[in-house]
């Protein structure tokens, strides 16, 4: 059985690059053995993540994020089974969330601000899938600008 975790949390301090690379290195690592899939999405202090695999891996691995001290106000907008994996490309994905995708919000009943919080699990979804492309989630480097 799959399942897929939505969910979004807010940074306790303020993040670089070099924080977001190394989340993404670690979580990459770590979700190859684990066999979990998914993407992230970060704007420098809202992150939106879908993670795809074993249920019970996502359950244990979102107790491991709610102790995790680099963020906070952890909401649960969707956990349900699957029947197959939307984001099976990537160990994890991502997109830095920005004012260039306002009109990818507004398409998927947003408002033109990224805020996780005020999202449908369907909303949530499609943003992701929508910012979900190779060329878009190689590198945390657009945090930069």
């Amino acid at each position: 059985m799959l399942a897929q975790l939505i969910y979004a949390s807010e940074a306790s301090a303020p993040m670089g690059v070099g924080d977001i690379e190394g989340i993404l290195k670690t979580a990459r690592r770590k979700n190859r053995l684990l066999d979990l899939t998914g993407t992230l999405l970060f704007d420098r202090q809202f992150f939106l993540q879908v993670i795809e695999g074993d249920p019970q891996q996502l359950s244990d691995l979102y107790a491991r994020l709610v102790a995790d001290n680099r963020h906070k106000r952890l909401k649960i907008i969707q956990f349900d089974e699957i029947s197959e994996r939307r984001f099976g490309d990537w160990s994890m994905g991502f997109a830095a969330a920005s004012t260039s995708h306002q009109q990818v919000y507004l398409q998927h009943g947003a408002t033109r601000l990224f805020d996780p919080y005020h999202l449908s699990a369907s909303a949530a979804l499609g943003i992701l899938r929508a910012l979900g492309n190779p060329g878009a989630l190689d590198t945390a480097d657009k945090l930069a600008a």
